[in-house]
């Protein structure tokens, strides 16, 4: 997995830290 690649998609995958929906879509 891609670190911090992508700070919104990855960390969707990653159940580990989700900051907030926003960033899932950035």
């Amino acid at each position: 997995i891609h670190l911090r690649q992508f700070e919104g998609t990855e960390y969707a995958s990653s159940p580990r830290t989700i900051p907030n929906p926003d960033a899932i879509v950035t």
